[in-house]
Order: structure tokens, then C-alpha cells, then sequence
């Protein structure tokens, strides 16, 4: 499905339906409640990045998504679920002291993932030295996702949110594609 700005408005318009239902009041009482733009681009390193927005109130925001990762899904249901969850992560970093992934940013995707039995994305990923480890320390997890360029792995005991739009995915340090190894 090619991404317009209203399909966009419409799934933005459910994600911030999610974080009302889903978040106390007290939590998200600053949030911001208008998106001013929409971009389109075609980087692959992310799926959407917000920005403060350019309209004249304080809690305006700017959002760009990525219509290259996006439309690279060939499935409706994939591609729409994709965007709710991308775009419910990038509402809570509206929130007050939510714009980096912090403790609240991370409460409130907690909620997020409590409310809809689901999920909103914050990876911190890092490559396999950087844990000061070798292979071996992987092996007590079911699903290790590595980039072929530059070397990122994820571990997952069970299976990563992301499994169906791994062959979509671009690792976000580098832009390289990512690979999964399933124990069997």
C-alpha cells in the first residue's frame, strides 16, 4: 500500500487513541495533541523520527516517516501494524520528559504493551564485543538478529515483535541489512 498523509492521520489518529486509553491521565498530561506535518522519506536507518514542530504552540511536533521501509511490506495487515506500533513509540516521546528512552518513556511503553497485548519498540542493541562477550554468550537465547555490514546483534528469548518484517528491516546504526538465526 503506497502511504499517504491521510492513511497516516488515520493510523496517528488510532496510535493516539492507544496512549489515551492506555496511559493514566497524570502521565501524559502534556502531551502533545497536534502533529503539524508529515514527511515522507526514503531513508531506511529508521521507520519514523519526530521533531518539534514548526507551528506555533508549544506541544506542536513534526513527524517524518519513512516511505521506503513502509512500503516495502507487501502485506496490508503487516504494514498497518508496523506503522500503529511505530507511530504509538513516536507519540510517547511527546510526552513530557519522554524524548529520550528514559525510565518514563520506557513506563509508558510498558502500558502501552499491557493495554493492547502488543508491543512499541525500544531496542538498545549493541554489538557483541561491546557486552565484553564472545558467540558462546548468545546461546541461552532462541533468536539472535545480526547486521551483515557492521556486525549489531539483537537477543531475543522469545520471538522478536519484529520477526515478520525482519527481510524489511535495515539495521539503524549502519542502514545494512539484518539476518536472523533461529535455534532449532
Amino acid at each position: 500500500m503506497t502511504l499517504t498523509e491521510d492513511y497516516v492521520r488515520e493510523v496517528l489518529q488510532e496510535a493516539s487513541d492507544i496512549l489515551d486509553n492506555a496511559l493514566p491521565a497524570d502521565m501524559y498530561k502534556n502531551r502533545a495533541h497536534n502533529i503539524n506535518k508529515i514527511i515522507f522519506s526514503n531513508k531506511v536507518a529508521w521507520w519514523a523520527k519526530i521533531y518539534k514542530g514548526t507551528g506555533v504552540y508549544r506541544n506542536d511536533y513534526d513527524i517524518e516517516v519513512s516511505r521506503a521501509l513502509f512500503e516495502a511490506i507487501k502485506e496490508d495487515a503487516v504494514q498497518r501494524q508496523s506503522l500503529l506500533t511505530t507511530l504509538c513509540h513516536e507519540l510517547i516521546h511527546t510526552i513530557d520528559g519522554c524524548f529520550n528512552h528514559d525510565e518514563k518513556f520506557m513506563r509508558c511503553a510498558e502500558l502501552i504493551k499491557k493495554y493492547t497485548n502488543n508491543y512499541v519498540c525500544v531496542t538498545k542493541s549493541k554489538k557483541l564485543e561491546d557486552w565484553g562477550g564472545k558467540k558462546e554468550d548468545v546461546s541461552s537465547y532462541n533468536y539472535i538478529i545480526n547486521c551483515t555490514k557492521c556486525g549489531q546483534v539483537w537477543c531475543y528469548v522469545s520471538k522478536p515483535r519484529d520477526y515478520d518484517r525482519i527481510p524489511y528491516l535495515k539495521c539503524g546504526a549502519c542502514g545494512g541489512n539484518l539476518i536472523v538465526k533461529k535455534k532449532s
